[in-house]
């Protein structure tokens, strides 16, 4: 069982948790910039700083809905040797040519047809449904039920 570590404590992060545990993950905690909590979930809550980058060396999934700190974070993890996962709920279809960056979240019930491309950091909430050859840009976010019509930019 592959071990992940969740960046936020928000409402966004207990869709993620659920998700992780769902796909099998053990869920190690939760970091953050604000640590006035202790757990969240169950789990510990770490300070983000660099003893935390130094020490930990792991998978970690970016559950924060605003885009620019969204990449901010990813980039920042990325240079300290994290592994930025992908979180596909199992009840998603992702058609098996589809492009997927890193730290993409696809939702329950969501559709991605094929030829389309997921970049980084992008959310893809419940119940989206993205038809053939779209495009989803960097740290993009697709909220629940949203329709994308085929050969379609979303940036």
């Amino acid at each position: 069982m592959d071990e992940l570590y969740i960046f936020g404590t928000g409402e966004h992060s207990r869709k993620i948790f659920h998700c992780a545990n769902i796909l099998g993950f053990n869920v190690k905690g939760f970091i953050d910039q604000d640590v006035s909590r202790k757990f969240h979930l169950g789990r510990p809550v770490f300070l983000l700083n660099n003893d935390f980058l130094i020490k930990n060396r792991n998978n970690v999934f970016i559950a924060i809905g605003n885009g620019k700190v969204r990449a901010d974070l990813h980039a920042k993890f990325l240079d300290n040797k994290f592994t930025i996962v992908n979180l596909i709920h199992p009840s998603a279809y992702v058609s098996s040519d589809v492009k997927l960056g890193k730290g993409i979240f696809v939702g329950a019930n969501s559709t991605v047809e094929t030829g389309s491309i997921i970049e980084d950091g992008s959310i893809v909430d419940i119940g989206v449904i993205i038809d053939h050859d779209c495009v989803i840009t960097k740290f993009f976010h697709l909220t629940p039920g949203a329709i994308v019509q085929a050969r379609t930019i979303c940036s």
